[in-house]
């Protein structure tokens, strides 16, 4: 019993806070229901921030499709398209976000792959990884432009130092552990894992980096097309900025302010982030603007939201007939041969 109110509570307290979260933004003006629904009722800002996300979608499954090949897990590329369809689509219903959407994800290519589980897993894991890498590369990188701004205010510089840590950071954190673990006393300190299945883990982990190493012309295109995910996300943002004429901010200056935002909205907080992303990217706006003005800039990320949400639906067409192949292929291999 106290079990089960403890998972209705966390989605519950998460809704609440969410909810909190949207009110506070509508009563702070930093959302605009009006434009709001002017946007999401826009013919051509729907139709192309549709068209934007299921190509992101679309490059998103190749790109976990190339981390999975390069462990010779046999995944086709249209069913790596079809699963993270199908968990991405989910998971904006449900609480904990990204964390969410990779438990399924992991569930789902179980499915595929029983005897390949725990690689399967890591390749989940190290395209997180390079989603979040790329992430803060970009926003290491678009920060050089906005260093006044970033002497100006001191969110803006922690946020810049933050991302130099991770931008160098997580490259030699990694060079290091894998030339840790080869060594003798690495491979001896990894053996003496108490856990069998942890040290299983531990080796696979090794075993997964060691493999990507050996294709980096791949593991390279696969940098490139989270980068490029990224930069399709701030072209759905320059669409609705377009459109509706928000703001005093330049299209430059919304590159910054959608990396940072779309980061913050992945924390697990509230269901898909909702009220943290508006709610950072009015913020960030505002200490970026050079001109004051009195723009909900969290418009702009709720209709962002709600759209890409409809690019999502043909997930739940994937899951119908997904499950379906699935419940078919079952039912075939149980069948006795004639």
């Amino acid at each position: 019993m106290n079990l089960s109110m403890e998972r209705i509570m966390t989605p519950g307290v998460k809704l609440v806070i969410a909810a909190g979260l949207l009110a506070a933004l509508y009563f702070g003006d930093v959302i605009d229901f009006v434009m709001l629904r002017q946007l999401v009722t826009h013919p051509m800002v729907v139709l192309q921030i549709v068209v934007i996300v299921l190509v992101a979608m679309v490059l998103s499954g190749w790109r976990w499709f190339l981390l999975l090949s390069c462990q010779g897990i046999q995944v086709s590329a249209f069913k790596s398209v079809q699963i993270l369809f199908i968990t991405v689509f989910f998971s904006i219903f449900l609480p904990g976000g990204f964390v969410t959407s990779d438990a399924l994800r992991t569930a789902y290519v179980v499915q595929e792959t029983p005897d390949q589980r725990t690689a399967a897993a890591w390749s989940i894991f190290f395209d997180r990884m390079i989603g979040v890498y790329s992430q803060f590369l970009l926003c290491f990188v678009f920060s050089f432009f906005y260093l006044d701004a970033a002497n100006q205010h001191v969110p803006l510089k922690i946020l810049w130092i933050f991302a130099t840590g991770v931008t160098f950071g997580l490259p030699l954190a990694a060079y290091v552990f894998l030339r840790w673990s080869h060594t003798s006393w690495g491979e001896w300190l990894l053996s003496s894992v108490p856990s069998t299945q942890l040290r299983w883990i531990l080796d696979r982990l090794v075993h997964a980096i060691d493999l990507y190493k050996k294709t980096p012309k791949r593991m390279v295109l696969v940098l490139l097309l989270a980068v490029l995910n990224h930069l399709l996300t701030i072209a759905c943002i320059i669409v609705i900025v377009f459109s509706s004429g928000i703001g005093t901010l330049s299209g430059a200056d919304y590159v910054l302010v959608t990396l940072w935002s779309t980061a913050a909205n992945a924390l697990p907080v509230t269901p898909g982030g909702l009220g943290v992303g508006e709610g950072s990217f009015d913020q960030i706006a505002r200490l970026l603007e050079t001109i004051p003005s009195v723009t909900g800039y969290g418009t702009i990320f709720l209709v962002f939201r709600i759209v890409s949400s409809m690019a999502l639906l043909p997930g739940f067409v994937f899951y119908l007939i997904y499950h379906r192949d699935f419940k078919r292929a079952l039912k075939d291999s149980t069948n006795p041969p004639p």
